[in-house]
């Protein structure tokens, strides 16, 4: 339809991934709000057990990037049969991981008493906790999948898929959480039942069509193992120590105060519905890279590159001047404490900075990881989020008495580092040797 590497290709393949990735940012605030109607208590405990199951799955939403970026190469290297194999290999894993998170229900009493809080209120985490889990291994199939479809150039079905799961999910949560007739009312018991069964539904929806179209096949491939280990570990890695050293800097932000804590909760929630936008821009980019570089069609992914860079720049540069100019109409959304308000005010001018550079690193490393060079993001990322984010985050918010400011002025440091980081090995080349598919051969 667009030729390859084309701003309206970019475009074509992005809008549905950020409407896919909004399905689920609405699905978790209607949760949110359903809950907090329970109690203080109720919302507390469910905010706490999704943020440690986040914490948790992050590594798996980066692992199973592995899928996307394999099938990508596969795709543009015009090697089919490689491409079906990695979506049942993937599968192979996804099912059984899914089943041994559950287990961490077991460990859920030590991982509580970790992150602290009244005992009640850990009690309360862990049952919603080990309620959640059952989603995993239908959860993860469907990741996979999703990584699947979008490495072939199919963004809709997933979209679609996901979009079904808000709406069911939102239903179902209303009527498990508060009852109706002879339904009755779980609390929160119900959301996660909800959830469950979303993501059961959700699985069966995409696995039905995915066999339809290329048939059952049960052999293990333990080379397309091999290439999904090598590609999504680093990926799973980097989603992890990325969300402990941000969950880190949060941490610190907590001793400042309720209204720093507030304040930066605001303005977090704000960017990151702004930055939604730039997330599926730099999906879009792992996919074109990754389908370039199985082509060898190097005109291609520059191409690709420079327009999804282009894109992504351009929106957070009207986002920014939007929290530069208007940041109250926003802020006030959330909150009507004035102190708390005049600080997310504040604070939203570094946001603005920070996702501008954001948009370059994100971008970038979605490009790197589409050439299957994702060890090099994963240390870069490493380096820079413990040697530099936190470092300066207690230097400059604690030491120096910079309090939040001085916290953002860290993860502005930081996303300067990737910025510099993933630019020289982009433009430098190195990402050259890495690709997982053959041009010429495919594996046996």
């Amino acid at each position: 339809m667009h030729q390859r590497g084309s701003l309206k290709e970019v475009i074509h393949i992005s809008w549905p991934l950020v409407i896919g990735m909004l399905s689920f940012t609405i699905m978790d605030v209607t949760d949110t709000l359903m809950v907090g109607q329970l109690g203080m208590r109720e919302l507390a405990a469910v905010g706490m057990s999704t943020s440690v199951m986040f914490l948790i799955n992050s590594f798996f939403i980066g692992f199973f990037e592995s899928v996307k970026i394999l099938v990508a190469q596969a795709v543009g290297a015009n090697q089919k049969k490689i491409a079906k194999q990695a979506g049942w290999q993937g599968l192979f894993l996804a099912f059984p991981i899914g089943i041994l998170v559950i287990g961490l229900t077991y460990l859920s009493p030590v991982i509580f008493h970790f992150f602290g809080g009244p005992e009640h209120l850990q009690i309360m985490s862990q049952h919603y906790f080990g309620l959640r889990l059952w989603a995993s291994p239908f959860w993860f199939v469907t990741l996979v999948l999703s990584s699947y479809y979008q490495g072939t150039g199919n963004m809709k079905l997933p979209m679609r898929i996901n979009i079904f799961m808000c709406v069911f999910n939102i239903a179902a949560s209303q009527l498990l959480i508060f009852g109706l007739g002879p339904i009755p009312a779980y609390g929160i018991d119900g959301s996660a039942y909800a959830t469950v069964l979303s993501d059961i539904l959700g699985m069966a929806i995409i696995l039905t069509l995915f066999i339809r179209e290329i048939g059952i096949e049960f052999k293990i491939h333990v080379n397309i193992i091999g290439k999904l280990l090598t590609l999504g570990v680093p990926v799973g890695i980097r989603w992890l120590l990325d969300t402990g050293g941000w969950t880190f800097v949060i941490g610190m932000i907590a001793r400042l105060g309720e209204t720093p804590l507030a304040a930066n909760q605001i303005a977090t929630k704000i960017m990151c519905l702004s930055l939604l936008p730039v997330y599926g821009i730099s999906e879009a980019a792992c996919i074109l890279t990754g389908q370039c570089t199985g082509a060898q069609d190097f005109p291609a992914l520059y191409r690709s590159y420079w327009a999804t860079i282009r894109l992504a720049v351009s929106i957070m540069l009207i986002t920014s001047l939007a929290f530069l100019l208007v940041p109250m109409p926003l802020v006030s959304l959330f909150q009507k404490d004035t102190g708390v308000l005049k600080l997310a005010c504040e604070i939203l001018m570094l946001v603005g900075c920070y996702q501008i550079l954001s948009a370059f690193s994100l971008v970038t490393a979605g490009a790197l990881n589409g050439t299957g060079d994702t060890r090099f993001t994963m240390v870069l990322l490493i380096l820079s989020t413990w040697f530099v984010m936190v470092p300066s985050a207690y230097y400059f918010g604690v030491i120096l008495e910079l309090g939040v400011f001085g916290m953002w002025l860290s993860l502005i440091a930081h996303e300067t580092v990737l910025v510099l980081g993933t630019q020289w090995r982009f433009h430098s080349g190195g990402w050259k040797n890495h690709q997982a598919v053959s041009v010429n051969k495919a594996p046996a």
